[in-house]
């Protein structure tokens, strides 16, 4: 069967991002694809009070509003039984099977890995049956019910790497008995949801089958989208007055694909006929990333079978991508923008995930014989060697260099213990290093605020992991749901909307150090890195002698500051915790006495500030008590504060760092930061620049950074 150009394009889209292992679409599936259409339930509602040939007479908008009036005054369980009677005399219609087709169609794309993130308005289980006729195993995918589950509980899962396909439901469920089906209903549900969802609608997005009961939901797509593939499938075009057309204009490049094979029932049919075909192809040895473009597209519109028309010799040599780049080149591009991510948890059991040029599950774990307070205590006593050691050194005594045997020996240790016993681990490990260069290959351990003690940068194979890899922590118990967005999107959405990123950088010299140059070197560098990738930045620099803590708890109380830096000494109580601080001078022009920001009074004052990145660059401003100090507190550290406040992003030193070495650190940080756009990458660019000049400056392995959005 011939297909229409647009989902013969569609389709070969589809195929480049998954061969070259960029993000998969989102799908957006609407009403269209229920078992009964929105009319149908309407009627068996109404025929409970009124003739048949009477509910014929109404126009649609008299039904609809003789349908709300009826509806709002019915029981749960009465709702529960006329949509299901519905579905039930649905599936007598012979449009039924064709729908179900296509649904076994959606379920193959779905296990070959076109669509990871599904997102729906329908409250049937069409889709789960698919998958189960499928082969896919109950535990390859999860279903999110809105208004059943919490929004807290929604997000967290969306941003776990397990399972890899997630099934949002955006107006609940039939069989829970939370569902919503009216306007009114729907509406509410919308918008108690659109927060976590809209930053999955941010890519390329495929939206299918849209019907009047899905007006709201065009709300949920961003107007300003960063993609440029948002396809919008449906038997119709959109009509003008709509809300969805009114979003396709605002899109900056869209498709729409309508006709007959736009149906829901012939679709998803037409579409995996095609993939897994070239499925099937792959499998027989026949590279299809060496054909080129038009190859591949004549293929797809062809009624001739794929395979005689692929086995054709042509000339790949100058076969080029959409985007008019030769394939090798585009390669390349995409080894940089699309790095592996190898997350591995840690809470009780050990389980792990690999995600990007690989991919990877674990199976159920095994159990951890670590004992993180003791090693947290281990450290703490490390990191007072290290201040020990640079006393002796300003003392003109020998002595600074024991800290490195230590951290070797301790580095070791712990790559036994946490990865070298586990051998299916480094399995997938050595695949992930053979696949990915190293400074592509992002180490993510997520884990429970009490794990933040654990010296995951000290990890040591052959040599320092900390200066090889890319290495970051994810915190479970913490929400950050009201801020999803990645350090990247942010810098796009603020250029392609010439705003400004907003920087406070704030230095704090209480004594012996010198804060006030390391934020005048920043602030010359953000601006100077900016200017390059034509970025706007708002740079306000609060200097010793206007850093009165008054003056920084206003600054900080429900800012607006995408990036807040600050230099100077914390303190860590290893007492409580939550009594840790900044240290700041009680009145301006360093007058008055030395006052504490505790990481309590920190938490509150960030609670609702619009900071995605917060730099502590102070001496133990990373460090964390262990998970006995929550018995009678509220916070085990400055960072676990911050954290514990939403911040998705934070960066600070565990133990005491040089003066010299920290300025340089932040500096590498943030020039690396604005070039790529990614904090793990710029972190490892810093240790490594540290690490290269003078491996004795414990400041390369004293960073801990946690990235929530990673």
């Amino acid at each position: 069967m011939q297909i229409s150009s647009e989902i013969a394009l569609l389709a070969q889209i589809m195929m480049r991002q998954k061969n070259r292992n960029l993000a998969s679409f989102t799908l957006l599936l609407c009403s269209e694809s229920a078992p009964a259409s929105v009319e149908e339930i309407e009627r068996e509602v109404l025929l409970d009070s009124m003739l048949k040939e009477d509910i014929e007479a109404l126009t649609s908008i008299k039904r609809q509003r003789t349908f709300s009036e009826k509806w709002k005054n019915l029981e749960v369980e009465k709702r529960y039984k006329c949509i299901e009677q519905a579905f039930i005399e649905a599936k007598k219609k012979t449009q039924y099977q064709p729908k179900m087709e296509s649904y076994n169609g959606l379920a193959q794309l779905i296990k070959y890995g076109y669509f990871d993130t599904i997102i729906t308005t329908n409250i049937d289980t069409c889709l789960e049956d698919a998958l189960i006729n499928t082969g896919i195993n109950f535990s390859d995918w999860r279903v999110l019910i809105n208004g059943r589950d919490s929004l807290e509980i929604i997000s967290q899962e969306l941003k776990h790497p397990t399972p890899r396909i997630k099934i949002i439901k955006l107006y609940g469920e039939l069989n829970s008995r939370k569902f919503a089906f009216d306007l009114k209903e729907t509406k509410e549900f919308i918008e108690k949801i659109k927060p976590v969802i809209q930053n999955y609608l941010n890519g390329s997005v495929l939206m299918v089958g849209e019907s009047t009961i899905d007006k709201e939901v065009s709300s949920c797509i961003p107007s300003a989208s960063v993609s440029d593939k948002f396809y919008y499938v449906n038997v119709s075009q959109p009509q003008d007055n709509s809300k969805i057309r009114e979003v396709l204009l605002e899109l900056e490049n869209h498709t729409i694909i309508w006709g007959e094979q736009a149906n829901f029932s012939s679709f998803f049919q037409i579409l995996s006929q095609k993939l897994i075909d070239f499925e099937q192809i792959s499998e027989l040895g026949i590279d299809i990333n060496q054909k080129s473009d038009e190859k591949v597209f004549t293929a797809l519109q062809s009624e001739e079978p794929l395979i005689e028309l692929l086995e054709e010799d042509d000339d790949t040599s100058t076969a080029t991508t959409t985007a008019g780049e030769p394939l090798e080149n585009q390669d390349l591009l995409l080894d940089v923008i699309e790095p592996t991510t190898f997350y591995i948890r840690y809470d009780q059991r050990l389980t792990f995930a690999v995600q990007g040029k690989l991919n990877y599950e674990s199976g159920p774990g095994e159990i951890l014989d670590i004992d993180t307070e003791d090693l947290n205590s281990e450290l703490m006593d490390m990191g007072q060697d290290l201040a020990n050691s640079h006393r002796l050194q300003e003392q003109g005594k020998e002595g600074r260099d024991s800290w490195r045997r230590k951290v070797q020996r301790q580095g070791k240790r712990l790559f036994k213990d946490l990865l070298a016993d586990k051998s299916n681990l480094m399995e997938k490990w050595g695949k992930a290093q053979q696949a990915v260069q190293s400074e592509y290959l992002n180490l993510c351990f997520i884990g429970p605020r009490n794990y933040l003690g654990m010296p995951y940068e000290l990890l040591y194979g052959a040599d320092p992991w900390a200066v090889r890899y890319p290495i970051s922590r994810r915190v479970t118990d913490v929400d950050v749901s009201t801020k999803t967005q990645s350090f990247g999107t942010l810098v796009s959405d603020l250029v392609r909307n010439q705003e400004s990123l907003k920087v406070l950088l704030i230095a704090s010299n209480t004594g012996g150090i010198n804060p006030d140059t390391e934020i005048k070197v920043l602030a010359e560098k953000i601006q100077q890195k900016a200017d390059v990738i034509r970025l706007k930045v708002q740079i306000e620099l609060v200097p010793t002698e206007s850093a009165s803590i008054q003056k920084v708890e206003q600054l900080l109380k429900q800012c607006s500051y995408h990036i807040i830096h600050y230099a100077g000494h914390s303190y860590f109580d290893q007492a409580t915790g939550e009594g840790s601080g900044l240290i700041f001078w009680e009145h301006p022009e360093n007058r008055g006495s030395k006052q504490r920001l505790t990481a309590r009074a920190l938490s509150q004052l960030l609670r609702d500030s619009q900071t995605i990145l917060f730099y502590l660059s102070s001496c133990v401003g990373a460090a964390v008590g262990g998970e006995h100090l929550l018995r009678g507190n509220d916070y085990l550290g400055i960072m676990d504060a911050i954290i514990q406040a939403g911040i998705p992003t934070v960066l600070g030193y565990r133990w005491y760092v040089t003066d010299s070495g920290a300025r340089q650190f932040a500096t590498k940080f943030y020039e690396s930061l604005l070039e790529t756009q990614s904090p793990n990458r710029a972190a490892l660019y810093a240790r490594q620049d540290i690490y290269r000049r003078n491996a004795m400056d414990e400041t390369w392995i004293s960073p801990i950074l946690v990235d929530q959005n990673l």
